[in-house]
């Protein structure tokens, strides 16, 4: 007995026949040209390690199959068989044939064949495939029909509405349409010339599906595609699926008048819309708990969970494993001190400046933590954003009352206690987790193989844009995202006006402009040096402390010198475009994991040459992207936050501020007046 199969589709199939065949012990004859390649990985997947076992012979067409084919029985396999397999009687020398999966076997193998046999199956049962397909090409015929009438009704040529139905249509135009701009209609165009010119040569999309395919299943692929398969069963419900939708649009008048007397009882976009309606109810209960604004419930969440896991965690953890070295150090617990005590003025505080500066106590203390630890690229970036934060929050507290509102005990007793619950499992986690294994497995890799795979030596940089370049990929365009919905609201929406503040027209400090000199002189060249840096720690970012992020950030206190530097909030040196430059970011950082696919290595995969010994990768394109988002998004805090809005005048007495009362008018002309000091503390 013998097993033939005739130019089969499907690699898994050959690979459960060749297990079959090593199984068994009976030859297996494999004609073709087959619909893969012989070395596919899921055939060999599906083969196991049966292969060397089978006895396998291929054969290059039917004709060298009938060559070589010993001697005995063809039987073929077929739904258009004579005998039932129950009443056929085989024989020891028979050749089991089967055909292929997607079209069986041609009429030429019909003739050769000595018996032909077929599985019987219930006759109800079979029919499965072809409702299937029936369904799908019916649904397909009235899309086809559907476009028709989208394109033509677009058009004018569609027609009225017949008499009596129940929803008609205005026929013509009561508007004059225009034709759009070629930035709205050039993107599908495209699209649409990409999608012709790829049908007709599929095969150059060989390489990049196959690398997609093989990312999405993690097993081998090798995909072929081609624009002519041969008149099979898809071809022609496919020509099917045209001819009768054309025909319903060519007879759309009697269709449309059939169409409407037999209207649904009910209307599906009412159906839709209220679903619709249920989904926002539901979401309206769900979010109730945390749809506010203010950032106590926000807050309360994740620290209430944060304290369930630590009581499950001490509930079913028995053992710990013995800590590992020396987890601390003596100045560890001087750093304590500093930040317990930067938390505890912070709790203190009865101003929103004075917070600032004691939460900015907390922040620096914990870069001097990351320094000790040895973690320069952690505390680069920790130091960086606390100096933008400052920068950033002083244009919001001129916004805010100048102290915290008192609030009643019970709301401060329910803060305390989440803080306190948040506190002790984040130190219980600290205290069972930290120093308590050696290097794993993990890190042991991203040491050892940063510079094999990746051409890097910081090992911080490396997995941000080459390891885990997808997520900051993700992370970027979210940044991105949220920064234009920011954007968009503070364009479109007028922020709270600043607080009225009382300013002594005799004091020094009002003399804004002559007091900021040293900054002006200082900034106009520093600011530029500080950017010019942010270049050099962008570039040397794969091999030494910098990279994309923290170049960005230094880039960001550049511009933040400037501003502080410049004569007006409108000075042309800050009007940088930060929506070009957060959008560019982002497209940079999308070309360049497209880029992977050209070269192989699959989306965000690294590539690159070696020029005078400085390796140019698409690492360093994708940390160019992540530099330009980020500064994209300081820059926009500036510009949106920073400026006098029209009627905005912070110059103004406030009985808020009583320790400094307005100052009376002065004889002396040399003093300043109103409207000069109004114009140096808007600056």
């Amino acid at each position: 007995m013998r097993l033939a199969l005739f130019q089969p589709d499907i690699p898994q199939n050959v690979g459960a026949c060749i297990r079959l065949s090593a199984c068994f012990g009976v030859d297996l004859h494999v004609i073709e040209p087959t619909g893969f390649r012989f070395d596919d990985r899921a055939m060999k997947r599906a083969a196991l390690d049966y292969g060397p076992l089978s006895h396998m012979t291929r054969h290059a067409d039917w004709e060298a199959f009938q060559a070589d084919r010993p001697a005995g029985r063809l039987v073929l396999l077929t739904t258009k068989g004579a005998t039932p397999l129950p009443d056929f009687v085989s024989q020891p020398d028979d050749t089991l044939l089967f055909g292929k999966e997607s079209a069986g076997a041609p009429d030429y193998v019909h003739a050769a064949a000595d018996a032909r046999v077929v599985i019987p199956l219930r006759p109800d049962a079979r029919s499965l495939n072809l409702s299937v397909t029936a369904g799908i090409a019916l649904t397909s015929v009235f899309t086809v029909a559907y476009s028709g009438r989208l394109v033509l009704g677009a058009l004018g040529l569609w027609g009225p509405s017949p008499d009596g139905a129940a929803h008609s249509w205005p026929t013509g135009r009561e508007d004059e349409v225009h034709e759009a701009p070629a930035t709205f209609w050039g993107v599908p165009v495209l699209a649409a010339a990409a999608g012709v010119a790829l049908g007709l040569l599929p095969g150059v999309l060989d390489t990049p599906v196959s690398y997609a395919a093989e990312a999405a299943s993690g097993a081998e692929v090798h995909a072929h595609l081609a624009l002519w398969h041969g008149v099979n069963t898809a071809l022609l419900v496919s020509a099917a699926i045209i001819v009768l939708g054309l025909l319903l649009v060519a007879l759309r008048r009697p269709v449309e008048r059939v169409a409407s007397h037999a209207a649904l009882p009910f209307s599906a976009l009412d159906a839709v819309d209220e679903v619709r309606h249920r989904l926002i109810g539901v979401g309206a209960v769900v979010s109730r708990a945390s749809g506010t604004l203010a950032p106590r419930p926000h807050l309360l969440i994740p620290a209430l969970v944060l304290g369930l896991l630590a009581v499950a965690g001490v509930a079913t953890i028995e053992d710990l494993p013995a800590v590992v070295g020396q987890p601390s150090r003596w100045h560890d617990w001087v750093l304590v001190v500093l930040v317990g005590a930067g938390v505890i003025a912070t709790i203190r505080a009865k101003t929103r400046i004075a917070a600032m500066v004691v939460v900015g106590v907390v922040g620096f203390g914990m870069t001097l933590w990351f320094l000790t630890l040895g973690a320069v690229d952690v505390a680069l970036t920790q130091l960086m954003v606390e100096v933008l934060t400052v920068c950033v929050m002083v244009l919001l507290l001129r916004r805010l009352p100048a102290r915290f509102s008192d609030e009643p005990t019970p709301r401060r007793m329910q803060a305390v206690l989440a803080a306190s619950v948040a506190g002790v499992a984040a130190t219980l986690g600290v205290l069972a987790f930290t120093g308590r294994s050696s290097m794993s497995e993990i890190a042991h890799f991203y040491l050892t193989q940063s510079y094999a795979q990746a051409g890097g030596t910081n090992v911080v940089n490396v997995i941000l844009v080459d390891f885990r370049a997808v997520d900051t990929w993700g992370e970027m365009t979210v940044l991105g995202a949220t920064a234009l919905t920011i954007a968009a609201l503070l364009l479109n929406r007028r922020p709270t006006p600043p607080q009225p503040s009382a300013v002594d027209m005799r004091s020094p400090l009002a003399h804004v402009r002559e007091n900021l000199v040293h900054i002006r002189v200082f900034g106009r060249v520093f600011g530029v040096l500080i950017i010019l840096l942010s270049a050099f720690l962008l570039l040397r970012g794969h091999y030494e402390p910098g990279g994309g992020f923290i170049a960005a950030l230094v880039a960001g206190a550049g511009y933040a010198l400037l501003y502080l530097a410049a004569d007006s909030d409108t000075a042309p040196e800050l009007r940088w475009p930060y929506l070009a430059f957060i959008g560019s970011g982002i497209a940079v950082g999308t070309a360049t994991g497209i880029v992977g696919y050209l070269t192989g290595k699959g989306f965000l995969g690294a590539a690159g040459v070696k020029v005078l010994d400085y390796g140019l990768s698409t690492t360093l394109a994708f940390d160019m992207g992540v530099y330009l988002a980020v500064i994209g998004l300081i820059v926009a805090a500036f510009s949106l936050l920073g400026p006098e809005r029209p009627g905005e005048d912070p110059l103004r007495a406030s009985s808020r501020d009583p320790g400094v009362a307005p100052a009376a008018p002065s004889s002396d002309p040399s003093a300043p007046t109103t409207t000069t000091a109004r114009e140096e503390v808007t600056r």
